[in-house]
C-alpha cells in the first residue's frame, strides 16, 4: 500500500510526467533512520535528536526551498519538535492511509506544490 499511495501523490503532483521524471523531483527520507524497539513503538527522543542533527537537517540544507511533507502523525510530531517547517499529510501505510481524509490530504500536497510555483 505504501508504494501504491506514494505513486498516487506523485501522480497528483505531476500528472503529465513519467515515473522517472516524477522521482527526479522528490527526496524521500525517514523522520528517523532506524527502528523502534517494537514495531510502531516510540523512538527515544535522544535518537530523534541525533538523527536530526546528523542526517535530516543536513539533507534539508541541501534543498533549502523544498516543500517538506510529513506523511503520518509520528513524522509530523517529530518535525514539529525539531522546529522544521512542513506540511502534514496522512501516512502512506495503514492505518493512516485507510482513513477517509488520507486521499484529500495527499491531493492538498499537490495543490500546495502548484501554488508555490
Amino acid at each position: 500500500m505504501f508504494h501504491r499511495n506514494a505513486r498516487k501523490i506523485l501522480n497528483y503532483c505531476w500528472p503529465d510526467l513519467c515515473s522517472d521524471e516524477q522521482l527526479r523531483r522528490v527526496w524521500f527520507t525517514e523522520s528517523v533512520l532506524g527502528s523502534a524497539e517494537v514495531t510502531i513503538g516510540p523512538v527515544p527522543k535522544h535518537v530523534e535528536q541525533a538523527f536530526a542533527t546528523s542526517f535530516l537537517v543536513p539533507q534539508l540544507a541541501i534543498l533549502p526551498h523544498a516543500l517538506v511533507v510529513a506523511l503520518g502523525g509520528k513524522a509530523h510530531e517529530r518535525l514539529q519538535r525539531l522546529g522544521i517547517r512542513h506540511e502534514r499529510a496522512h501516512a502512506l501505510a495503514p492505518p493512516g492511509c485507510n482513513q477517509k481524509a488520507a486521499d484529500p490530504s495527499w491531493r492538498r500536497i499537490a495543490e500546495i506544490l502548484h501554488q508555490a510555483k
